[in-house]
């Protein structure tokens, strides 16, 4: 298993996301691995586009000098996003923005407006496991957020898996879903296995694990780990394990 996580150096030393003089920037780097079995269409799946498949979000990191990285998230209250701690690493809020837009640049075929890019105003990761919480400067935009989980699924179960990774088309930064099922449940973690065609891969790490009970979708895991096969099995960190710390730190 592997942290999925994309890092690009720019060709162009890019600014911000949001539409400006800078659209269209070419991305330096190799795209050969690659994901199957995920479609944009979110209503495929039985999701709509507001909640919970508005609230997937795409986490975009700057580190100097020209570097940038790529992961996934979700909103679980206005104004929070639930992502890996993986993502970032040591990152200062400032050098974090969050998009909601279908596509995101610098990494994806279209520009994200500049009123969908959010500001991180602060950071707060989980003490022991992988998992964190970004809070952004305004609330999001048309979005309650997706409640997490207050116990875990079964075995067996369908659920969704969502991020802005790579596709098996070998382009990335727009917003996939797949299904998946419930392959095991440990202690804090959840294992999915989407098959041979299809799973998580690099820059969906912190991507939600969606699941539908009676009340609705709720977010039952973020990645944390996944198959450098881009197919298979992947493993996300437990939200119902972690349930008490994000409603704490998020108000609810």
């Amino acid at each position: 298993m592997t942290r999925l996580v994309i890092v690009i150096v720019l060709a162009v030393a890019a600014a911000e996301m949001g539409c400006g003089s800078g659209a269209g920037e070419a991305c330096v780097g190799s795209l050969a691995q690659a994901i199957y079995g995920g479609s944009a269409d979110a209503e495929a799946f039985g999701l709509n586009d507001n909640a919970p498949a508005g609230a997937v979000v795409a986490i975009v990191t700057e580190s100097k000098p020209k570097g940038w990285s790529l992961c996934s998230g979700v909103v679980v209250a206005q104004r929070f996003v639930l992502t890996a701690a993986h993502c970032a690493p040591g990152a200062l809020p400032s050098a974090i923005r969050v998009s909601l837009e279908p596509s995101v640049r610098p990494f994806g075929s279209s520009c994200a407006s500049a009123s969908a890019a959010y500001a991180v105003v602060a950071i707060t990761r989980h003490p022991a496991v992988d998992a964190m919480l970004l809070a952004l400067t305004s609330s999001a935009f048309g979005l309650t957020g997706v409640p997490v989980v207050t116990s875990a699924p079964s075995v067996g179960q369908a659920a969704i898996i969502a991020g802005y990774g790579l596709t098996e088309m070998g382009t990335f930064g727009q917003r996939i879903f797949a299904p998946t099922t419930i392959a095991d449940v440990g202690a804090g973690t959840i294992e999915v296995d989407s098959g041979t065609d299809g799973g998580a891969c690099v820059g969906d790490s912190g991507g939600p694990l969606l699941v539908r009970d009676a009340s609705g979708w709720k977010v039952a895991g973020v990645l944390s780990e996944g198959s450098g096969a881009c197919a298979g099995q992947d493993v996300y960190v437990d939200t119902a394990a972690i349930a008490a710390w994000i409603g704490s730190n998020i108000g609810g």
